[in-house]
């Protein structure tokens, strides 16, 4: 795991085939959104029993790969894939006399 907030995780696989390594588990998630061209192979573990349900992991990535992260504390974070790039979080300056 690299990162965890309130209704988020960020989590590190090192494996050659995600599908194949997330299909024990594909009862627990909800890859209705994934494109049916995805390149990580995760649109063949989607299910019409848990699109849009509550309860389950969603793939907010769509089956894109994250290939950059940085987290600095809880709501602020950033990423980078080969289709998205997200920068979210608040700057807080403090000027001082």
């Amino acid at each position: 795991m690299l990162y965890t907030d309130t209704d988020s995780f960020f989590l590190y696989f090192e494996v050659e085939d995600i599908a194949a390594a997330l299909d024990p588990l594909s009862d627990e998630f909800d890859f209705s959104e994934v494109p049916e061209d995805c390149d990580s192979g995760l649109d063949n573990l989607a299910s019409e029993q848990t699109a849009g349900q509550v309860g389950y992991f969603k793939d907010e990535m769509k089956g894109a790969f994250i290939i950059e992260f940085v987290a600095f504390r809880p709501h602020m974070y950033s990423f980078k894939s080969c289709d998205i790039e997200l920068y979210k979080g608040e700057l807080n300056r403090y000027y001082s006399n």
